[in-house]
């Protein structure tokens, strides 16, 4: 008869560590339901908007990419759409929608980084990516597809760390199909996908044969679901314009620093470093990444699994999001979210290495410090961003919506409507309901040949000549959002010239059956007028 064992430190259950956990899921549910859920009538943002008004095109029976320009993958589209089936047409439907999925991620990350990290250094690890994931300062909107890929992303991650050998396989296929899924919110997923990738070699370096096996898991869950959704819409006739958003997108995510006269990826790396705030937090995931390859060199509790592999894949994920983002050349808060999955990895793997080298007596103590702070960091950057601030500073571009909408509707003659053209969210969004007009996004930091096809802009005057609209409103007067307008910009880069080449005979069209409207009673933002064009001749013939 062997003797008893005691327990090992890493299986102690103490009770304020309990009890952390317990504040580590209230954390999680109190900051992202306060990230969803302020006294808002819609979306603040133009993605936002965007992915709202492709929801409401989808309940009407439209289909993204052939009915509704976008520029984005189809999942945030479809997951609006049910949001919006949910609540009854409403946006609270996307957020309550949005907080159970967010959620739910973060907390199945949590039980998964458990498995490895220990519970308490988990639990450190959830509550900084909760915070940090719906933090105003990067998030700035609700419903971004960036944040599904991050926690989409983090999961799969955590599902191929926390398995053990014997369901690695498994674990890979199920890994690969949540990529898919990551995949079909942003394409940026792909930085992810190597770091899965590479953590599978590292396990199991030392038999290829299980190595091609767990990468072939991985590679065909992918697929799976790429290809599923491919098919669909090869069935709708819309697998071209798929294929450009998902996949054409990367190579001209990569390819703008070539013609971008703002310098090549290693200057914009260089600028992107000069922001002491995001510098810090690079240099701490390297020095993290650093110190788990070289110290952390025993298994964790799951069996088989160096938390060093852990460390060093997680590093190359946070490497490659980075130089994703620097080559982008769009330093937008929400295209970091990208990079705070693998930190919060590396947080958790750090937190559990610092746990286990104390003694009984001061484990506890040291949890009970990092606890508090993360709770202070992530405080005071609520405090100082806060989101109502926010939402004050963004209602006076909104203003002029309802004076424009009821504009439209007294003058409109006949049964042939409006069409809007732009991309301000806030005219969608204030029709409560789709109307005959499309959203389209042209962004001149990227191709625009993935957008703009002679097959949709062939399809859009022939709707247009059926429709026969009274009004032709540009809703793109800001310089913020990048448009291209209808009538003829004041500056234009090279890649808004391409653009609006593109368009040109949709610009012919309307100036060959629509006439501006002279002084028209509506002003935008910045007290400009809004350009609104009347029909003058019949649209056909």
């Amino acid at each position: 008869m062997q003797p008893s064992q005691s327990p090992s430190p890493t299986a102690r259950q103490w009770p304020v560590l309990v009890s952390m956990e317990i504040v580590a899921l209230l954390v999680v549910l109190a900051v992202t339901a306060s990230a969803r859920f302020p006294l808002v009538a819609g979306p603040t943002g133009r993605d936002s908007g965007t992915y709202t008004y492709a929801g409401w095109a989808i309940l009407a029976g439209r289909l993204p990419y052939r009915d509704v320009w976008v520029n984005k993958p189809p999942g945030i589209l479809y997951l609006d759409a049910l949001g919006l089936w949910l609540g009854g047409g409403e946006f609270k439907g996307i957020l309550c929608l949005e907080f159970a999925v967010v959620s739910g991620l973060l907390l199945a990350q949590w039980a998964l980084l458990a498995r490895s990290c220990g519970r308490a250094a988990a639990a450190i690890g959830a509550i900084f990516a909760a915070v940090w994931l719906n933090h105003p300062l990067y998030l700035q909107t609700e419903n971004l597809s960036e944040v599904y890929t991050s926690l989409l992303a983090g999961l799969a991650f955590s599902l191929i760390m926390s398995t053990s050998n014997r369901g690695r396989v498994a674990a890979n296929l199920l890994a690969g199909v949540i990529l898919g899924s990551a995949f079909m919110f942003k394409p940026t997923a792909g930085a992810a996908a190597v770091a899965c990738g590479a953590l599978s070699l590292l396990a199991d370096r030392e038999s290829p044969r299980r190595c091609i096996r767990r990468l072939g898991a991985l590679v065909a869950g992918w697929c799976l679901v790429v290809l599923t959704v491919g098919a669909c819409f090869a069935c709708q006739s819309a697998l071209t314009e798929f294929w450009d958003v998902s996949f054409a997108y990367i190579g001209t995510y990569l390819s703008t620093p070539i013609s971008d006269p703002s310098g090549t990826a290693v200057h914009r790396l260089v600028r992107l470093t000069e922001n002491l705030h995001w510098a810090m937090g690079i240099g701490f995931g390297t020095v993290l990444c650093a110190v788990g390859y070289t110290l952390f060199q025993w298994p964790s509790p799951a069996p088989g699994r160096p938390l060093a592999d852990v460390a060093l894949a997680s590093g190359v994920w946070l490497l490659l999001s980075l130089i994703l983002i620097a080559a982008a050349g769009r330093y937008y808060g929400h295209h970091f979210l990208d990079m705070i999955p693998p930190l919060a990895i590396l947080i958790a793997v750090a937190c559990h290495a610092l746990l286990e080298s104390c003694q009984d007596g001061k484990r506890t103590f040291v949890a009970a410090v990092i606890f508090a702070a993360v709770l202070i960091v992530g405080g005071l950057q609520f405090e100082q961003h806060h989101r109502p601030r926010m939402r004050a500073r963004l209602q006076p571009r909104y203003a002029y919506v309802p004076a424009l909408i009821q504009y439209l509707k007294d003058h409109t003659p006949g049964p042939g409507g409006f069409f809007i053209w732009g991309a301000d969210p806030s005219v969608y969004f204030a029709l409560r309901s789709p109307c005959p007009s499309r959203f389209v996004i042209f962004d001149p930091f990227v191709d625009p040949t993935y957008v703009i096809s002679r097959r949709l802009v062939s399809q859009l005057i022939s709707q247009l000549e059926r429709a026969a609209p009274g009004f032709i409103v540009d809703a793109s007067p800001h310089p913020y959002y990048h448009t291209i307008a209808i009538r003829p910009p004041e500056r234009m880069d090279e890649r808004a010239a391409l653009q609006r080449r593109a368009l040109q005979p949709f610009f012919d069209w309307v100036a060959a059956h629509y006439e501006p409207v002279r002084n028209p009673p509506v002003y935008g933002p910045e007290r400009n007028i809004i350009p609104i064009y009347q029909r003058v001749r019949p649209a056909s013939g």
